[in-house]
């Protein structure tokens, strides 16, 4: 799990690296984000994520929700289902500051995987608004599906406007 998280940051990193013109690509039958803004936006959730756990914060409310679990196991978001918090939304960063907060994120997941009493804490620690509360190992499991999710969707831009 960790590790898959961790090779998630060198994809993240190469769609970065397609610069100005990559990362303004939109295709609005896709998505109504650039791919900037997925990009952002999974970041920006990561490190939301991370930083959280590292808080040691029991969340309040119920345990994993039936569509929390469901994800888990499937691997899989449906695409158009969900909402982003206004201060988790995407925006349209240029490749420095996406790449500066890529390797502010990656510090802070190095910083939580240090602590392995807290990647093994069986309190749940992460509240999410469709899926309850998560554990850490739940809420870590999560972010690789999330990451690849938005993946995904900046494969389909990608495709939809031309292949660039």
């Amino acid at each position: 799990m960790l590790r898959r998280i961790e090779d998630d940051f060198g994809t993240v990193a190469s769609v970065i690296a397609l610069g100005d013109s990559g990362l303004a690509l939109r295709a609005p039958e896709v998505s109504a984000w650039s791919v900037a803004e997925q990009v952002d936006h999974l970041v920006k959730v990561e490190q939301s994520i991370f930083s959280h756990l590292l808080t040691r914060t029991p969340a309040p409310g119920k345990a994993i929700s039936w569509a929390g679990r469901l994800v888990l196991l499937s691997g899989w978001i449906p695409r158009g289902t969900g909402t982003s918090p206004r201060k988790l939304r995407g925006t349209a960063a240029g490749p420095e500051e996406l790449g500066a907060a890529l390797e502010a994120c990656r510090e802070t997941f190095h910083r939580l995987e240090a602590e392995p009493d807290l990647l093994l804490d069986p309190v749940p620690s992460l509240p999410h608004k469709m899926f309850g509360a998560l554990t850490t190992t739940e809420a870590l499991r999560f972010v690789p599906i999330h990451t690849r999710h938005h993946l995904k969707i900046v494969a389909d831009i990608r495709t939809a406007a031309g292949g660039r």
